[in-house]
C-alpha cells in the first residue's frame, strides 16, 4: 500500500512501432500460461469472512480478497491497514449475484510486515491479516490484466538487480511473437513501476512481457507451470447501452 510512485512512462503504441531483430538470447516466442477460471468461489457462506492469501504477498504484487456472507446487492468498504498503521479504504460496488475478487495492488515502495484488512457492510464486518515480503528473486506483475483500449497498464518489478536497469521484452498474442525491447530504471530496493500507456486505437488483443531474469521458456513448453501474471489483454469498448424505443408499439415506457 505504497503511495503513488513517480512510475516511468512509455507508450505501447510506441513500441509496437519499433523494427529490428529479436535480440540475442532472447526468446522469439514464448509460451506462458493464459489463465482462466473464477479467482473466487461462488459457492454462498453463512457467515461473513473476508479471504486472503495465506502464503506471505511478494511486493509488489496484486493479492486477491474474496468476500463471503456478504449481501451482494449493496457495497462494501475494506480498509486495509499497513504495518506503519496508514489505512487505505476502497469500496467495493454491489454486484448483481456474487462479489469478484478485490484485486488490491500491493505496489513497489510498499512496507513489509502485517497488513490488517478489515471488510464493512452496515453492521457486518470481517477482518482477516496477510503477510507482505520483499521478492527475494526477480518478480515482474502487470494490472490490470483486463482492460479496455485507452487505458494504462501498471508493470511492477520487484527483486531485480538493484540499481540496475533492466530490459524488458515485449510480446504480442495470440502466439506471443518478440516485437521490442525496452529498460526502465530500477530502484535500490530492486523495484520498479512503469505506466504502460494505451490509445483508443491500440489493436485489442493480447500482449505479454517478460525479463529473462524472471521466465526463461522451458524446452518443450510446461504451460501449466508458467507465469499468467506477465500477460494482459486490451478489449475493444462495449458500446453504450441504448435506452428502449418508446415509440415501438411492442413496448410500453
Amino acid at each position: 500500500m505504497a503511495p503513488p510512485s513517480l512510475a516511468q512512462s512509455a507508450s505501447l503504441d510506441g513500441l509496437l512501432q519499433q523494427e529490428g531483430p529479436v535480440p540475442e538470447g532472447v526468446p522469439a516466442q514464448l509460451d506462458l500460461f493464459m489463465g482462466g477460471g473464477p479467482t473466487c468461489s461462488e459457492v454462498p457462506s453463512s457467515d461473513a469472512r473476508v479471504t486472503v492469501p495465506s502464503e506471505p504477498v511478494v511486493i509488489p504484487s496484486v493479492p486477491v480478497f474474496c468476500l463471503k456472507g456478504f449481501d451482494p446487492q449493496h457495497k462494501v468498504t475494506v480498509v486495509v491497514t499497513a504495518p506503519d498503521g496508514t489505512k487505505d479504504t476502497v469500496t467495493v460496488p454491489a454486484r448483481a449475484r456474487h462479489y469478484d475478487g478485490l484485486y488490491y495492488p500491493v505496489r513497489p515502495g510498499s512496507q513489509a510486515g502485517r497488513y490488517r484488512v478489515r471488510a464493512t457492510q452496515g453492521s457486518t464486518t470481517a477482518t482477516a491479516q496477510f503477510q507482505a515480503v520483499r521478492a527475494s528473486k526477480p518478480h515482474l506483475w502487470i494490472y490490470p490484466r483486463n482492460a479496455d483500449v485507452g487505458a494504462t497498464i501498471d508493470v511492477y518489478l520487484g527483486g531485480f538487480p538493484s540499481g540496475r536497469p533492466a530490459d524488458l521484452h515485449l510480446y504480442v498474442c495470440p502466439q506471443q511473437i518478440y516485437r521490442a525491447t525496452f529498460t526502465v530504471a530500477v530502484d535500490a530496493r530492486g523495484e520498479a513501476h512503469l505506466a504502460l500507456r494505451t490509445t483508443a486505437t491500440t489493436e485489442p488483443t493480447c500482449y505479454a512481457l517478460n525479463s529473462p531474469l524472471v521466465y526463461l521458456p522451458p524446452d518443450p513448453p510446461d504451460m501449466p507451470h508458467s507465469p499468467d501474471n506477465q500477460l494482459f489483454w486490451l478489449h475493444a469498448p462495449s458500446p453504450p447501452e441504448q435506452p428502449p424505443d418508446c415509440e415501438s408499439a411492442a413496448l410500453r415506457c
